[in-house]
């Protein structure tokens, strides 16, 4: 009887040990698999470094990095600015930067605006008090 629990259990060893080797091999093959393609993402973006120095998020403009990697808030993948709009170092969150080309397609017009200073001026003492009947809110 022992000796029949003993060879079952040697037999059940054998096993396990058999089916951890394939388990190790079987993600081995997956890990590297996976590093094959990661590098040749790598090497495509190393090629885009060189002509853009300020990558951005397509989701969130705001986010601004001098290298490629993952928006912070969102998780995708930065791009690469495009220098059409000028220095890219001094950018303004709220300024709205657009090539000529963008322009015309969302068919942006714009004018120049004239002021007039006024000839007289006047000086009176009061509060300034809003009007709750114009004030809204969504």
């Amino acid at each position: 009887m022992k000796n029949e629990k003993n060879k079952m259990s040697q037999l059940a060893s054998k096993y396990w040990v058999l089916i951890m080797v394939m388990v190790f091999a079987l993600g081995y093959i997956i890990g590297n698999s996976g590093k094959d393609s990661q590098n040749i993402n790598e090497h495509n973006h190393e090629v885009s470094k060189v002509e853009s120095k300020v990558w951005t998020c397509s989701m969130h403009p705001q986010i601004r990095q001098q290298e490629f990697g993952l928006c912070p808030i969102c998780a995708m993948d930065l791009i690469a600015l495009d220098n059409e709009g000028g220095d890219n170092e001094k950018y303004d969150p709220n300024s709205i930067i657009m090539s000529e080309n963008a322009a015309a397609l969302a068919n942006i017009q714009t004018s120049v605006v004239k002021t007039q200073l006024a000839e007289k001026s006047l000086q009176l003492l009061g509060k300034v008090k809003p009007s709750e009947e114009m004030i809204y809110s969504q």
